[in-house]
């Protein structure tokens, strides 16, 4: 799936919305390839459902809070390994990308992408 702002193309992305899947994260995994994330859509919008932790995440990584709408509540950069993050305002898709990669995405921008 990819996710656009307008017509660029913002990264390439796995999708789930599988709750061990989501609980899971990116632990474990090996450093995001350039241009790719993980792309999770919870339930219902919340702050608490929304947060990440980077346990067992070995990299660091930008965190992208959407909302219903798919406009972007909230964005942390760099988010350190082990360390935790809950957007400050309810969301309902988080976008993981590699440091550096959100960082001409801004709270108010509306990204596009469809789930199937």
């Amino acid at each position: 799936m990819k996710i656009r702002l307008g017509k660029r193309v913002i990264a390439s992305v796995e999708y789930s919305s599988n709750p061990v899947r989501i609980g899971h994260g990116l632990r474990f995994s090996k450093l995001l390839k350039k241009g790719t994330g993980l792309l999770m859509t919870i339930p219902r919008e919340s702050r608490y459902w929304a947060m990440i932790d980077m346990f067992f995440v070995f990299f660091p990584i930008d965190v992208v809070w959407m909302d219903k709408e798919k406009r972007i509540v909230d964005i942390r950069r760099n988010v350190k390994p082990w360390r935790l993050a809950m957007p400050k305002m309810k969301a309902m898709h988080v976008l993981e990308l590699n440091a550096g990669a959100a960082v001409n995405l801004k709270i108010g921008d509306i990204l596009t992408f469809s789930i199937k």
